[in-house]
């Protein structure tokens, strides 16, 4: 789910590294080399060069919304995402 939510809002791609996807950072001007890393399985994310982290609500809140998750667990709702509860 978080690689679909990654593409549609980055444009980006992302290229399989053993079980992990790796791609640019949408978080920090990260253009040439991919430090952000997703795992597919527990759907969060990692960047190793600007310590953006969490699961699917923490990034579409930190890239859509101010970092606000009851905004972004409802903007995953309304496409059919699971959005968690709203804190």
């Amino acid at each position: 789910m978080l690689e679909e939510i990654y593409k549609e809002l980055t444009n980006n791609e992302l290229k399989r590294k053993g079980r992990e996807l790796v791609g640019l950072c949408p978080f920090h001007n990260d253009r040439v080399h991919p430090n952000l890393h997703i795992n597919p399985e527990k759907d969060v994310f990692y960047c190793f060069a600007c310590g953006a982290g969490g699961e699917i609500v923490t990034f579409v809140a930190r890239l859509m919304f101010g970092s606000d998750r009851r905004k972004a667990s409802r903007w995953l709702r309304q496409r059919g995402y699971f959005g968690g509860r709203e804190d």
